[in-house]
């Protein structure tokens, strides 16, 4: 038996604290983000709960040139990736154990996946699949880096955690733990990006930078003693964590627009929409990185929690729940929704989520969600009355109290 899948409606909620739209008169500018701050800091503090209010709209910079429809690929545990284009969804690499695996999207277009059973696996557009080896020793890659000009960077996930750097098919180790010394003997790894000005490193003991082949710590922008979150927009470098984020340009921080709420994972794409989910629930609330005044507050989605989250550069944001997955339109306006069997390969739950570009153009259908038997034995230790006509109700997810509402 199955419960439907309601499509959520949309709650917009706006911010005060006016900000100015932003202009270029070029066709694929980068936009002026804020005023270059020095020596920033930030308190984290809790995220106060939006409250409903007039209806507001994202005001996004300009977008960014030659941007074309690509898949996008969900990281489904006991099936694999899974990858949904304009022809359907199909499961691009099976992989039996997804917990180990990370995705991410390169200039050209294609996945690369590394995980500590195969290596790592590059999946173009068309979906040929290269393999590479895994690095020398017994660690395996825990996330990969790229950079828009074809670089690949990856660190280790062991103990004492290296850099590498891919030169053809081999790894070459650039950096060890102990090379980013600090106050802590035991470092350990935060994040790694690449953007045009270099390779970023962030840890317990900062934040480094390798550019014109030496490292150097680089003071963040939040004043924290511990290295922030990294990522990039359009090829600058951003840090930050769920309170505030900053752009990196010509060797300053820039203050972004950031929604605040009391989870620390982000979603940011070359559109400029960044999604930030919000506990409890399958909360999602969604945010322009040049306008602090709208904050898009969509209605719970199916499903206890979020999962994974991923923004296209149509602006559209990927939620993946214990439920299904869903896309939702800059607006906050559900676009396509696919319970857990609603799509070919889409049986389990999703770990991460990753988007070629704009994503497909033409999103597919939800097929029929198959039904089966569930059998089992029921042992009772506490208790010698007998369960006939017992009430059992059994959740698409695991929890510590009964199944969350729909």
């Amino acid at each position: 038996m199955t419960r439907a899948l309601a499509l959520a409606s949309l709650a917009l909620a706006c911010r005060s604290a006016a900000t100015e739209a932003v202009t270029r008169p070029d066709a694929a500018p980068t936009p002026d983000l804020g005023e270059a701050v020095e020596g920033a800091t930030s308190a984290t503090t809790e995220a106060p709960a939006i409250e409903p209010a007039p209806s507001c709209a994202l005001t996004l910079p300009p977008p960014p040139v030659d941007v074309a429809p690509g898949p996008a690929y969900a990281l489904v545990q006991t099936v694999g990736v899974v990858r949904i284009d304009d022809a359907g969804a199909t499961v691009a690499l099976e992989r039996s154990d997804t917990a180990w695996m990370s995705m991410v999207v390169a200039a050209d277009g294609a996945l690369w996946v590394a995980d500590r059973e195969g290596g790592v696996a590059v999946i173009d557009r068309a979906g040929a699949i290269t393999r590479l080896p895994a690095p020398p020793g017994k660690a395996w890659i825990r996330q990969i880096a790229l950079g828009r000009a074809g670089e690949v960077w990856a660190v280790t996930d062991d103990i004492e955690w290296r850099i590498l750097r891919l030169q053809g098919r081999r790894w070459r180790p650039e950096r060890r733990r102990g090379d980013f010394p600090g106050r802590y003997d035991d470092n350990k790894f935060v994040d790694l990006a690449v953007a045009d000005d270099g390779v970023w490193v962030s840890s317990w003991n900062g934040l480094w930078r390798h550019a014109g082949g030496q490292w150097r710590p680089i003071d963040a922008p939040h004043g924290g003693a511990l290295g922030p979150d990294l990522g990039s927009f359009r090829g600058e470098l951003v840090a930050g964590d769920h309170d505030t984020a900053w752009l990196r340009r010509r060797d300053a921080w820039e203050a972004l627009a950031w929604p605040r709420t009391n989870d620390t994972r982000r979603a940011l794409a070359d559109v400029g929409v960044v999604a930030a989910p919000r506990r409890p629930g399958a909360r999602i609330e969604l945010g322009s990185i040049v306008d602090a005044a709208c904050q898009v507050a969509v209605d719970p989605l199916p499903g206890s929690h979020i999962g994974a989250l991923a923004v296209d550069d149509r602006g559209r944001t990927w939620v993946a729940t214990d439920r299904g997955l869903t896309v939702l339109g800059s607006d906050g306006r559900v676009v396509a929704q696919w319970p857990i069997g609603g799509l070919p390969g889409l049986r389990g739950s999703i770990g991460a989520l990753a988007v070629v570009g704009a994503g497909p153009s033409t999103l597919p259908k939800a097929g029929p969600v198959p039904e089966r038997r569930v059998r089992g034995r029921l042992k009772v230790y506490r208790s010698g009355r007998p369960l006939v006509g017992a009430t059992i109700e059994l959740c698409t997810s695991a929890g510590d109290g009964p199944c969350p509402e729909a």
